[in-house]
């Protein structure tokens, strides 16, 4: 149980560094459907964090990264 919380409080620390900046998100909703977008970690909380892109607003859990739902990768320069 507590190797969980630690992983958990790992993820939350990565995440917080990605606060701000620019980051391609892939998230994985099953049975071969990707969604792939351009944008910035926005908002911290407890159990979630949001992703802006443009003028939408996508919430995640830590879990989800946890479990590889969601990835982030960098942006290509160029």
């Amino acid at each position: 149980m507590r190797e969980i919380v630690k992983k958990l409080d790992a993820c939350r620390a990565r995440i917080a560094m990605l606060c701000g900046m620019d980051v391609i998100v892939v998230v994985d909703h099953g049975r071969n459907k990707v969604e792939k977008f351009r944008g910035k970690v926005r908002d911290l909380y407890d159990a979630v964090f949001t992703v802006a892109s443009g003028d939408k607003l996508s919430c995640f859990s830590y879990s989800d990264v946890l479990t590889k739902n969601v990835r982030f990768l960098k942006p290509r320069e160029g």
